[in-house]
């Protein structure tokens, strides 16, 4: 077994008039949502919700279910753990300039290749590639949602 970690910062285009609270809420839409964001997702049942936590059944396009439990920490962060010993954040945060960004982190576990394996790099690299495909699509569909007024 091998664990992928890895890291995706994007930054909103700076001509964006979004604000923290509207891209937060566009993140808790993603939690009820997924399939707006995340194209590897292609069904989403909702088991449990309170303002700050919701608990999620998860179709994958390989027809795999996941179970999620994600918490939302207004107004910034978001954290989803699955089942199969996913971990994955989404932050918002702001640098000195004021500008806005959105940071992806995935710790993840892959059963099927053995460490250090030339399987383990080919597969990291896919998954790598995939991380990074899901955050430049959430970013596309938040700015999507706000250019449609969706966000408040």
């Amino acid at each position: 077994m091998s664990t992928f970690n890895y890291s995706y910062t994007i930054g909103f285009p700076k001509d964006t008039k979004i604000t923290m609270t509207q891209a937060f809420e566009a993140l808790r839409i993603k939690c009820r949502e997924p399939m707006k964001f995340v194209p590897v997702m292609v069904g989403c049942e909702v088991i449990e919700e309170s303002l700050t936590y919701i608990k999620r059944s998860i179709t994958l396009n390989t027809g795999e279910g996941v179970i999620e439990e994600v918490y939302l920490y207004t107004p910034s962060l978001v954290t989803f753990k699955s089942n199969m010993g996913t971990y994955i954040t989404n932050i918002l945060s702001e640098d000195v300039n004021g500008d806005l960004y959105l940071t992806f982190t995935f710790s993840m576990p892959i059963r099927s290749v053995v460490a250090g394996s030339e399987e383990e790099t080919a597969e990291k690299e896919s998954v790598r590639e995939l991380a990074a495909g899901t955050a430049e699509k959430s970013l596309r569909s938040i700015l999507e949602m706000l250019d449609e007024g969706l966000l408040n």
